[in-house]
């Protein structure tokens, strides 16, 4: 009996944790995808596969790294699927350096195109390898240690490093010559992609200005990477703002870990 009302009260924490969680799971979700449908699909793959394995956690004060294990499990599982597997790139660890990101408060990035920024950079994340995008994620935009994402991607640390010093040079090769918010001279402005971003033909025909998408697949692209914009793309990365899902998938999700229990 009093096992019983324990598991119930247990049960009853771990759903108001995970409905507590369902923002952070979705933006998390969302970083690894790129792709909203596809972020909404994993976000609720998460939740649900973090309820069935709900007494796997032993402390619930660390459940942010549960889940984020959880979903990049998943993810990482999906992309299997569709044939693509983690390629470790070796050879670049003498080159990786330890780069701090500017404090929040030296950033400078006006509210009304945040939203659109962070599209664009997580759209530039989804063009790297799934390994380099795997490490750039973990370790500069969600600010593990090397050691910690070398662990949760099962590599080697110097495997870890030249995954890094490579998604950082692409990265930084591109925003460093491109965004306004690294470079003010820099030719793209946000407030004029801001006026017309909802229509997709100038939308398209911007980019195309602007050569097109960049091909991260050539080793010869990062060598346009500029190390003295390197700490400031960085910075852009890690503060991004936290994701929000559409608020009817919210409210949907939102009902299915609560109502977890009652079919229970």
């Amino acid at each position: 009996m009093l096992y019983s009302l324990a598991m119930e009260t247990y049960d009853s924490n771990i759903a108001r944790l995970l409905e507590d969680h369902i923002r952070f799971i979705y933006s998390l979700s969302f970083r690894f995808c790129a792709d909203v449908q596809m972020a909404e699909d994993l976000a609720q793959q998460t939740l649900l596969s973090a309820w069935e394995k709900r007494t796997q956690l032993s402390d619930m004060k660390k459940i942010s790294g549960w889940l984020r294990r959880i979903c990049l499990n998943l993810y990482l599982s999906s992309k299997r699927k569709e044939g693509i597997i983690m390629q470790p790139e070796d050879g670049f660890e003498e080159a990786y350096a330890d780069i701090s990101p500017l404090p929040e408060q030296e950033l400078v990035v006006e509210e009304s195109v945040r939203e659109l920024q962070d599209g664009c950079f997580t759209a530039m994340t989804s063009r790297l390898t799934l390994a380099q995008r795997s490490a750039f994620i973990l370790v500069d935009m969600l600010g593990l240690s090397i050691e910690e994402a070398a662990r949760m991607l099962e590599l080697s640390v110097s495997s870890l490093k030249s995954l890094l010093f490579r998604a950082r040079k692409n990265l930084n090769a591109f925003f460093g010559h491109h965004c306004q918010w690294v470079l003010p001279e820099n030719s793209c402005s946000c407030q004029a992609w801001y006026e017309f971003s909802r229509h997709r033909e100038q939308l398209r025909e911007q980019v195309r200005k602007h050569g097109g998408p960049p091909d991260f697949t050539d080793p010869r692209y990062g060598e346009k990477s500029d190390p003295a914009t390197m700490q400031k793309v960085l910075s852009l990365f890690r503060n991004l703002p936290e994701r929000r899902p559409d608020i009817s998938w919210y409210e949907k999700t939102a009902l299915l870990v609560g109502g977890l229990l009652i079919e229970k």
